[in-house]
C-alpha cells in the first residue's frame, strides 16, 4: 500500500489550483560495460540528473522512494549473479532556492534508509562531506543482485525535519541534490561516473526544471588527479593512491595526471593566485612517501 501511495503522490499533487512539478517513476538504469559501472541518463536527458520528488503534505510528506535503481534481465541488462551494490555520496547537500544553487535551509538534512534496516541510517546535510560506501562496515548498501543477477531495490529517503515548520515562508521550498556514484563487490568494476538525485520540494514545474538543469551543471567531467570526486587535486587524493583506497584500479599513470594537476580546483576559485598556498613543498613530501614505502598496495576487491 505504501508503495502505491508513493508513486502515485510522485505522479502530482494540486496546490492552489497549480500542479506542482513531479518526477515520473523512471529508475536509474545501469549494467556493467567495459569493466565499469554504466549508468544510462533518464530517457530524453544527457545529464544523469534522476529526479523524484518530497510532498509537502499528507501521508508521504517529505517522503520518497523513487526513483529506485535497476539492472534487469528482461531490459537487457542484468549484473553478475549475487552482485552487491553500494554507494558513494559525494559532496554536501545540495540545494536550489528557485534562484540559485545556495546552502540548505538551517538544519535540514536527506535521511536515507538503506538495505537491509540493519545497516545505518546515511545523513546528507551541508557539512556532512564524502560519504563512502562498504562491505566491511556495511555502509551505504543499497542491496543485491538475485541468483540470476536481476537487481531491482528502492532506498528510502526521507527530508527532515518533519513536518515542515508551518511558521517557515514559502521561499524554503526548493530543489534538494544528492551527488553519489555506485560501486559493487564484484572484482575487476570500477565505479559509476557520478549521477545526482534531484529532489522536488514545493516548486513549480518551470522552477524545478531550473533546478534539475543547475543540477546538471555540476556533474561536468572532473580533473584529472581528482581520485576522490571533490572538485580539487590535493594531498587527500594521493593518499587513496598510496594506500589502495581510490576507487578504481590506479596506474602510474595516474599518479602523473595527480602530479601535474596538484594543487588545482574545479572550478577556479574568485581569489587571486596569491591566496592560493604554494603547493611545491607539500607536493615534495608525499612523493617522498612514495620513494620511502614503494609502491601503493595492490588494490583488494570489497569482497575479500
Amino acid at each position: 500500500m505504501k508503495k502505491i501511495l508513493s508513486t502515485v503522490m510522485v505522479i502530482g499533487v494540486l496546490v492552489s489550483g497549480e500542479r506542482m512539478a513531479c518526477a515520473q517513476h523512471t529508475d536509474v538504469q545501469f549494467s556493467y560495460v567495459d569493466g565499469k559501472i554504466d549508468v544510462a541518463p533518464p530517457t530524453g536527458a544527457t545529464d544523469l540528473v534522476f529526479e523524484s520528488n518530497f510532498p509537502t503534505f499528507g501521508i508521504e510528506q517529505q517522503f520518497a522512494t523513487l526513483p529506485g535503481l535497476a539492472s534487469e534481465a528482461v531490459e537487457g541488462l542484468g549484473i553478475g549473479a549475487d552482485d552487491q551494490i553500494f554507494y558513494d555520496v559525494l559532496d554536501d547537500l545540495l540545494y536550489w532556492d528557485g534562484t540559485d544553487l545556495t546552502t540548505p535551509p538551517e538544519n535540514y538534512l536527506i535521511r536515507v534508509r538503506n538495505n537491509p534496516s540493519s545497516v545505518p541510517d546515511t545523513i546528507i546535510d551541508e557539512n556532512s562531506g564524502q560519504q563512502l560506501g562498504s562491505e566491511d562496515p556495511l555502509q551505504n548498501r543499497i542491496g543485491a543482485a538475485d541468483g540470476t543477477g536481476d537487481f531491482h531495490v528502492d532506498l528510502s529517503w526521507f527530508l527532515e525535519p518533519n513536518p515542515f515548520p508551518l511558521s517557515s515562508p514559502p521561499e524554503d521550498f526548493g530543489a534538494f541534490g544528492v551527488k553519489l556514484r555506485l560501486s559493487t563487490d564484484a572484482a575487476g568494476i570500477a565505479k559509476s561516473d557520478p549521477l545526482i538525485f534531484a529532489f522536488n520540494f514545493g516548486l513549480n514545474n518551470t522552477g524545478f526544471e531550473q533546478a534539475v538543469e543547475a543540477f546538471g551543471g555540476l556533474l561536468a567531467p572532473g580533473l584529472a588527479g581528482d581520485f576522490d570526486d571533490d572538485d580539487d587535486v590535493d594531498g587527500h587524493d594521493f593518499l587513496l593512491w598510496q594506500r589502495g583506497l581510490s576507487p578504481d584500479p590506479l596506474s602510474a599513470e595516474d599518479l602523473s595526471d595527480w602530479q601535474s594537476n596538484y594543487g588545482t580546483i574545479n572550478p577556479p576559485p574568485q581569489q587571486s593566485v596569491s591566496t592560493i598556498p604554494e603547493p611545491e613543498t607539500v607536493l615534495l613530501c608525499l612523493l617522498g612517501f612514495v620513494l620511502l614505502f614503494g609502491s601503493k598496495p595492490r588494490l583488494q576487491s570489497l569482497s575479500h
